[in-house]
């Protein structure tokens, strides 16, 4: 045995813990500043809503330590931190070879070990010889409420944001189970991105602009409940029950807006058409947040 269990969740698979921000429905209130946040998105995207499935996004891989072999995982630049490096001699960790990560230059991956409660997750990942090496970290806790605390551990994780992939990634077995019962996870463009904060879910951000009309990392962004979403086909139905249910989380800046759904280094996610992009912009929301200024 290698340690590899492989990519797929069970579909009732939900990350953190029932009281974690990834799981709790999005409130009531808006954001006072929501109509000139989209209003500032849709002057910067063109097609609307995407989606990311097979780069720009992350793969998950199931590990058994029990049976994995060890390898290190070192820092590209400089030593780890010592919370995940106390030695300075690189993070060992049980990695079979089956494991890869995203194909884009961002490079993440995360490492789920059950048995252990743990997901490992890095950013800028690539092989170096027999081990690893990667630019950025996060472990966390599944069971946990899936959020550093602002600004006593403000770093731990491997996006802008510090907050989790595993959380907020949609699955392909979620989708086909027609219950998405969490927030996902957006990019939005940089040129929008404020140099404030969410927290929960971000204790960090690569934004940069000074104003209330400006998106931050940490925000969620919902569709309002009385979107008729009807002439939609049914795959499109359930990502927009979960977006106005669960909302999902600013937790980069790019290039455009998508949302992110796992990389399974195959082609299952092209079966669904998914018309996300056909939802009117009139029907987006950003729900109330607790923002940091920085």
């Amino acid at each position: 045995m290698t340690g590899y269990l492989g990519m797929e969740l069970p579909a009732s698979w939900r990350g953190f813990a029932v009281n974690s921000p990834w799981r709790m429905k999005v409130g009531l209130e808006i954001d006072p500043d929501s109509d000139a946040q989209i209003n500032q998105l849709q002057s910067m995207v063109s097609g609307g809503l995407k989606i990311a499935t097979n780069k720009w996004t992350s793969p998950i891989h199931g590990i058994d330590e029990k049976y994995a072999p060890v390898r290190t995982v070192y820092r590209k630049s400089g030593i780890w931190p010592a919370v995940y490096d106390p030695d300075n001699n690189g993070i060992q960790l049980p990695i079979p070879g089956e494991i890869w990560a995203d194909p884009e230059n961002d490079a993440h991956i995360v490492l789920y070990y059950p048995n252990l409660n743990i997901a490992w997750e890095f950013w800028s990942w690539e092989k170096s010889g027999t081990d690893y090496k990667a630019g950025m970290v996060g472990k966390w806790d599944v069971k946990g409420l899936g959020y550093n605390v602002w600004p006593e551990n403000k770093m731990n994780g491997a996006v802008a944001a510090k907050c989790p992939i595993i959380g907020g990634l949609i699955r392909y077995e979620e989708v086909i189970a027609g219950d998405v019962q969490h927030a996902g996870l957006m990019v939005v463009p940089g040129i929008i991105t404020s140099k404030d904060i969410c927290n929960p879910v971000a204790s960090n951000t690569d934004g940069t602009r000074d104003g209330n009309q400006f998106l931050r990392e940490g925000q969620r962004i919902c569709l309002d409940p009385a979107y008729d979403d009807s002439t939609l086909n049914v795959e499109t139905r359930r990502l927009c029950r979960m977006l106005k249910q669960y909302g999902a989380y600013i937790m980069d800046r790019g290039s455009d807006w998508h949302i992110k759904c796992q990389n399974y280094g195959d082609d299952r996610w092209k079966q669904f058409t998914i018309q996300i992009n056909q939802v009117p912009w009139s029907a987006w929301r950003i729900a109330k947040g607790s923002v940091i200024k920085l």
